[in-house]
């Protein structure tokens, strides 16, 4: 198995005419303004039967995160009515982030020759509990994450996830 970290607008000759059985496309969407060209070749890089996996920040997690976890209503209610302006802060490398809906990207990977789109949810629970010190007793921790794991596909917890996952088959 070989592993080949590159910019998907800009790849390295010995990535273009191959065709590997799974391409990774996670958290990059969120720093991109239009995701169309990334996820056009991203999927170009997939052999035909192979998976694409894109993960990115949902933009329908914002205001449930910040009545949630940061008690502020006011500040959901207005990420709410914003839900169409598509940005926000990321505090990790203090950038600005291009938030994208699962529903737009599965649009996307669709046209580009995608099919049998699966969608998933992570961190559904554990980003709204306040009491980070508590996520590290072990056995809290294990129930956490059999929560986590039996929501991740379960309706309505992929939509309001703080990460989405999308899966796909290239045809």
């Amino acid at each position: 198995m070989n592993t080949i970290e590159a910019d998907v607008l800009d790849l390295p000759e010995a990535v273009t005419g191959r065709t590997h059985d799974v391409v990774l496309c996670h958290n990059l969407l969120q720093c991109m303004d239009d995701p169309e060209p990334a996820l056009r070749s991203a999927a170009a890089l997939v052999r035909s039967g192979g998976i694409l996996s894109v993960m990115a920040i949902n933009r329908h997690a914002t205001p449930l995160g910040l009545a949630v976890r940061s008690l502020d209503p006011a500040a959901a209610l207005a990420a709410l009515a914003a839900l169409g302006g598509r940005t926000t802060h990321g505090v990790t490398f203090d950038a600005e982030l291009t938030l994208y809906t699962a529903e737009e990207i599965i649009a996307l990977l669709g046209e580009s020759g995608c099919v049998d789109i699966e969608h998933c949810g992570i961190r559904s629970v554990s980003d709204h509990i306040t009491d980070d010190a508590r996520k590290h007793d072990p056995e809290f921790f294990a129930d956490l994450e059999a929560l986590e794991l039996a929501l991740t596909d379960r309706h309505p917890y992929p939509h309001t996830a703080k990460i989405f996952q999308l899966t796909a088959r290239v045809e």
